[in-house]
């Protein structure tokens, strides 16, 4: 007998409990609460300027939009406008008549403040809270409502292909590098703490200092401050004395930024996801497949509730694969999650590093997630030892603007959002593709991927024919196809030249997009790649989401399976797996990969 199986009912809290206050009885410190429970940053307005009045007015309007009803959901939304409140505080207890409460804030002092700040984030961050505070005139509540017609900052041009390639490669460059060097020194202290390294020798002394530095966070300093004197000799022996040690454990800031540029070129995330994503939660095949598959939960702050939370499966199928730089990131980041759980700081963050000293007076040494200048600090980086990227000041904006434009899709937007905001608005989309053949282009392209199959395959009988029973093929053409001339990852292409999705010069698109071309033909000697080609896609199905896997390969795939059951039955397929080469796969796995684009 079936029936719907009951839940497990949640706790509910004891008779008679209320939330706790984040706002302090005198109703000037603020303690939001973050929605994974934590109370990360306090906000003391006790010594912000204006009266006290007008403060706890203020203060409480900041306490409902950082509530859990409220619009400011992030750590990093608080703190912008905490720091804008306090600006208006100040300008509100400006001049000979300073305002008292939020009910002498007319339209004319709305109107003077508006005129007085240049950024746009100033005025909306003031205007929220002021529509949140009571006792507004409603007066100056209409003026604060009335909307105004802001013009759209002309986007940065995207990346070329070669660009994007060349970033690409120097971050998973820069990640690899980093991977190495910390893997040698966690080893190092692994083997300090096991007691195979001889006591007194120089790597037991480095093996010492790494193990007080993951225990404690910190090295044996004089109760004045300074490290200890055996500290400092040894870190003497060391390239940058105590940066080289923090770095045999740690990332740096500026490897962050090397790991968010790598995950931007491989997901096209924004900055804000990175910032907030934490280390994948499970495996969606149970962990019993060879190939490792990461679960990513993305976070979209700034969506509807409903459509916040989404999450992405990374394969790793190999070197320079998004599975696999997300394996490398978990990696290199790994000690230091280790090392904030044994000071009482555990995170499940993704990206996080160590600076080495602290910033300010009352900042934390480790960074939980790239900052908004993380990505340009690794590129000037490169550029100063000598390996610049020529890009500029490389934005990760704009890298993840060229990661829609090249490679995008609907992943993340709808269809009208992705035509609207990326390509139409691309300098280099407008520039390099004249209107009419832009147009003509997209139709020609739409209505052969929308074409059932295209590519011509040739039957051992009709492969061993001869003249015109070879599919129209011309001698010279055959022969061309029997010596592997025209191969390409997928079959053989007739006519390189003029392919009906490149509106002019040589095809440049998808090898994929073979089996929807009239150019292409498929031999027996094919079969076998195309075989294993259809298992990798099988197989890629299971880790994508449906969303991506209609948009971006179920054509493709029926394509392929109409080929395969049109010219080969269930035993013959069997067959052909046992004939695919090594040459096979590495080919299959890098066009799935993306390493053979034009």
């Amino acid at each position: 007998m079936s029936g719907r199986r009951a839940g497990t009912k949640a706790m509910l809290p004891s008779a008679g409990y209320e939330t706790p206050p984040i706002v302090s009885a005198d109703g000037l410190v603020v303690t939001p609460i973050t929605e994974d429970g934590c109370q990360p940053v306090t906000f003391d307005f006790r010594d912000s300027p204006g009266s006290p009045r007008l403060k706890r007015e203020m203060v409480a309007a900041f306490a409902k939009a950082c509530s859990a009803t409220g619009t400011l959901r992030r750590p990093r939304s608080w703190k912008t406008s905490a720091s804008i409140l306090r600006r208006f505080l100040a300008f509100t207890a400006e001049g000979s008549s300073p305002l008292l409460s939020v009910q002498q804030i007319t339209p004319g002092v709305w109107a003077q403040w508006m005129l007085a700040q240049r950024a746009d984030q100033m005025k909306d961050v003031s205007r929220r809270l002021l529509l949140l505070a009571d006792g507004l005139p409603q007066a100056t509540r209409t003026a604060i409502e009335v909307r105004r017609k802001r013009r759209l900052p002309a986007p940065s041009p995207s990346y070329t292909m070669a660009q994007f390639k060349r970033i690409r490669s120097a971050a998973l460059r820069t990640v690899s590098e980093t991977e190495v060097r910390i893997d040698a020194g966690t080893k190092l202290l692994r083997q300090w703490r096991a007691g195979e390294i001889a006591e007194g020798s120089g790597d037991w002394r480095v093996g010492w200092l790494l193990d007080e530095l993951s225990t404690t966070g910190d090295l044996p300093r004089y109760p004045s401050g300074p490290f200890h004197h055996e500290v400092k000799r040894i870190l003497r022996t060391l390239p940058e004395q105590f940066l080289s040690l923090l770095h045999m454990l740690y990332p740096s800031p500026t490897d962050l930024g090397a790991m968010a540029a790598a995950l931007i070129c491989e997901q096209g995330w924004n900055l804000s996801v990175l910032q907030e994503m934490n280390i994948p939660d499970q495996r969606p095949d149970g962990g019993v497949s060879d190939v490792a598959i990461h679960r990513t939960e993305v976070v979209k702050q700034r969506r509807p509730r409903s459509k916040r939370f989404a999450s992405n499966n990374l394969v790793d199928l190999g070197p320079g694969t998004a599975g696999r730089v997300m394996a490398q990131v978990l990696a290199i980041t790994d000690h230091a999650r280790q090392s904030m759980a044994a000071q009482g700081l555990a995170t499940r963050r993704l990206l996080v590093a160590r600076r080495c000293s602290k910033n300010g007076h009352h900042e934390p040494v480790w960074s939980l997630g790239p900052s908004s200048s993380s990505v340009s600090d690794w590129s000037l980086t490169l550029n100063q030892s000598g390996h610049g990227l020529d890009v500029g000041t490389l934005s990760a904006r704009t890298l993840r603007r060229s990661h829609q434009v090249l490679y995008g899709g609907t992943r993340q937007n709808s269809q009208r959002v992705h035509e609207d905001v990326y390509l139409l608005r691309d300098e280099h989309i407008r520039q390099e593709t004249a209107p009419d053949a832009v147009a003509q282009g997209l139709r020609d392209a739409v209505d052969h991927a929308s074409t059932t199959l295209r590519m011509r395959m040739l039957t051992p009988q009709r492969y061993s024919g001869h003249g015109t029973d070879r599919a129209g093929i011309s001698a010279s053409q055959f022969a061309d196809i029997e010596a592997g001339r025209l191969d390409t990852a997928t079959g053989a292409c007739l006519d390189f030249e003029h392919s009906p999705f490149t509106p002019a010069g040589p095809c440049s698109a998808s090898f994929l997009l073979c089996f929807g071309c009239p150019n292409a033909i498929a031999v027996p000697r094919h079969l076998p790649r195309i075989i294993y080609l259809h298992d990798a896609l099988t197989s890629l199905r299971s880790a994508v989401s449906a969303a991506v896997w209609d948009t971006d390969w179920k054509q493709h795939n029926a394509r392929i399976c109409d080929l395969l059951h049109t010219n080969t039955s269930d035993a013959e397929r069997g067959q052909l797996r046992d004939k695919v080469t090594d040459g096979d796969r590495r080919l299959v796995d890098n066009m799935l990969q993306r390493r053979l684009d034009a």
